[in-house]
């Protein structure tokens, strides 16, 4: 395969689509990641939170060990609004002051 002729300017990479794609999908787990560890973070902090969250878990799995399935997801309504509250108070990408 012919590599692009283009370069980034700050750090001359050839500039091609599998280095593209490879950014964008290392910068996407990036963010998954910081996500997920910041609701970590804040149900280890908020105690009766996380056991509001287990005990939901606990009610849709019914002490089963079958797999999470999709269909699961819409039952978890309660652990959805904390994964929302907890990107609301730390968003992946800040937003920008308002002028």
């Amino acid at each position: 395969m012919a590599m692009s002729k283009r370069k980034l300017a700050c750090c001359k990479i050839p500039l091609n689509v599998e280095t593209c794609s490879f950014a964008l999908f290392f910068q996407g787990l990036d963010t998954t990641s910081t996500s997920i560890c910041w609701a970590i973070y804040l149900l280890g902090l908020h105690t009766d939170i996380q056991n509001n969250v287990y005990e939901e878990l606990k009610q849709i799995f019914q002490g089963s060990d079958r797999p999470a399935k999709m269909k699961f997801l819409s039952e978890m309504k309660y652990f959805e609004r904390v994964i929302k509250e907890s990107l609301r108070l730390y968003p992946v990408y800040p937003s920008l002051p308002e002028k």
